[in-house]
């Protein structure tokens, strides 16, 4: 089941907003982590909008270390946009943990919320003890190693704490904000500003948030941050707050509530099956493969000791999964001088040191640089022999790029077969991506050249350039691939920027040789093995990563257009090892 997600911004926060309210999805600590992280997906909160009878929906907010957050001023106003445009409606009423925060339309993309009363007793904050919470005495120290004490907490939907400075750029913000995040005083962690004020109208912030880090605007540091400048006397009820990226009004009205103005960004879908399916799928994709692995070693460890009749068992048995001879007498050496558990299955401590070398050895080529946005047009040549699923990868590759944000744009260049074109251009129509193509016969290389100076002209963010399958006994089409690689320079000087290798699972150790004989032609920079959802041995991948240390991008799992796996080392290892 498709779950229904959002990327909004708010003055430079941005957030995952996974719409709830049918309770399709139940997330574990350690997926919202992998959803704010931003060499995966990356957000400074994840957000989830659950079903309320008495408002128009409940918010629940989660930092990127996996905790929840009381409020967040920013993030309810993107939510704000979001469900007045569902609704066509400008007044919306949003539950959280601080209250019912009412927002407001103001205009397109401009959005007014009420965030509550900040609240200044030391057991609302809360604090450790009872002190004065206008001043807490703590001291920070600036970049010339001069002290200063002080510090005002307010809660406004989260512990606060504001430092009044002359110059907040005099203050190292990295080191300051994680040392007070985690005082003591402060049994519930806290949002830490330091506050320049420029006038009664302008004051200028620098915010770490507890669970997130540094953060380009909060939303709820500017309310606090604008009530403690009031309860100073250094401002008065209307007051810009100016971050980096750009400025919150805020608004203290008579009754002491307080309300904030800013901008979010327009509305982008994103593909949530894609984001989650690392965290079930690779397992089940995997299981075939795996199983059979895993039947076959139990067969040979049947006693509890080691012996080396085993040991040469074993080592054999791995050769003949594909593991690769290096590896084999490596894991063998291993397994020959660990000492087993004899109170444990010694199946089960082998497939523990077996996972543990997995993931040594393949841990250090994850690239989840990948798939993330870059800042210029990326130009990704794809690379295989017939057969392989090279162009279904594309349409895979492509569909993830769309989820995350990224305009594509595809480039036909296997034009040695006319059903090659018409598979490209099929999945260009299944994942909503650009195409550019010709007839069979034309030069790959033009259609190429064309497919990167249209995505230049039209701010486009990859292209994908599909290849003729490179058999090494066809030397024009060896030459023609060349050829697509140097045209791309004539455009920009470093592409292609990625060469990717597409390689079939089922066909054992000739994967070796098609590394090798690729490799010599244009450096590869990432692999994808497909195919690994039938009963190949998997253990080939185990292979190319000991002999050839080339960056593993993902795996296909399937036929599906969402069976496209993002590699990861450890994910692969439990899966391998049937560990969980």
């Amino acid at each position: 089941m498709d779950i229904k997600a959002f990327k909004m911004d708010g003055l430079g926060n941005d957030f995952v907003i996974i719409d709830n309210r049918q309770k399709i999805t139940n997330l574990s600590k350690e997926q919202i982590i992998k959803i704010c992280d931003r060499e995966f997906i990356g957000c400074d909160q994840l957000i989830l909008i659950t079903k309320n009878d008495s408002s128009d929906a409940s918010l629940e907010f989660y930092n990127s270390d996996g905790g929840t957050s009381g409020a967040c001023g920013n993030g309810t106003r993107c939510v704000a946009d979001l469900l007045s445009k569902e609704n066509n409606k400008s007044l919306v009423t949003l539950t959280t943990q601080s209250g019912d925060l009412k927002s407001e339309i103001l205009g397109e993309k401009l959005v007014s919320t009420e965030i509550g009363k900040g609240r200044i007793e030391w057991n609302e904050i809360p604090l450790s003890e009872e002190l004065d919470t206008n001043n807490l005495n703590i001291k920070i120290t600036d970049l010339n190693n001069n002290n200063h004490t002080g510090g005002t907490a307010v809660n406004v939907g989260n512990p606060h704490i504001i430092f009044f400075v002359d110059n907040n750029e005099n203050f190292e913000i990295k080191k300051i904000g994680p040392e007070i995040e985690n005082h003591p005083l402060f049994p519930e962690k806290c949002n830490v500003t330091l506050a320049t004020v420029v006038d009664e109208e302008l004051i200028k912030v620098k915010v770490w948030e507890r669970g997130a880090g540094l953060t380009k605007a909060c939303g709820t540091a500017a309310c606090a941050t604008a009530f403690a400048a009031m309860r100073n006397g250094l401002s008065g009820n209307k007051v810009d707050i100016q971050f980096s990226t750009g400025k919150l009004s805020i608004f203290i009205d008579e009754n002491n509530s307080i309300h904030m103005k800013g901008p979010v960004s327009d509305i982008k879908e994103i593909n949530i099956k894609n984001l989650m399916g690392i965290f079930d799928k690779f397992k089940s994709g995997f299981k075939k493969s795996a199983s059979a692995f895993s039947s076959g070693l139990k067969n040979i460890v049947i006693k509890k000791e080691i012996d080396d009749k085993t040991l040469d068992k074993i080592e054999d048995y791995l050769i003949q999964s594909d593991v690769g001879i290096a590896a084999a007498l490596e894991i063998r050496e291993i397994v020959s001088q660990t000492k087993i558990d004899p109170n444990k299955h010694t199946v089960d401590e082998i497939n523990i040191i077996l996972k543990n070398y997995i993931v040594g050895l393949m841990k250090p080529l994850e690239n989840f640089e990948f798939f993330k946005k870059k800042q210029k047009l990326n130009v990704i040549l794809i690379s295989g022999v017939n057969g392989v699923g090279k162009t279904t990868t594309i349409g895979k590759i492509s569909k993830i790029f769309k989820g995350n944000g990224n305009k594509v744009m595809l480039a036909a260049s296997d034009t040695f077969r006319a059903a090659a074109i018409e598979q490209l251009e099929n999945w260009s129509k299944k994942v909503d991506v650009s195409i550019t193509k010709s007839s069979q016969g034309s030069d790959p290389a033009s259609v190429a050249y064309k497919a990167i100076e249209e995505a230049l002209n039209n701010q486009f963010d990859q292209v994908l350039i599909d290849t003729a399958g490179r058999l090494q006994n066809k030397k024009n089409l060896m030459e023609e691939y060349k050829k697509i690689a140097n045209v791309t320079k004539k455009i920009d000087s470093e592409a292609p920027h990625d060469v990717i290798l597409v390689l079939d699972a089922t066909s054992g150790q000739n994967v070796i040789n098609q590394v090798e004989e690729f490799n010599k032609i244009i450096p590869i920079t990432g692999l994808i093995m497909t195919k690994l959802d039938g009963t190949a041995k998997g253990g080939i991948l185990l292979a190319v990563a000991k002999k050839y240390k080339l960056p593993i991008i993902a795996l296909g799992l399937g036929e599906k257009e969402d069976d496209l796996q993002i590699f990861e080392a450890e994910k692969f290892a439990e899966a391998f090892t049937q560990i969980n």
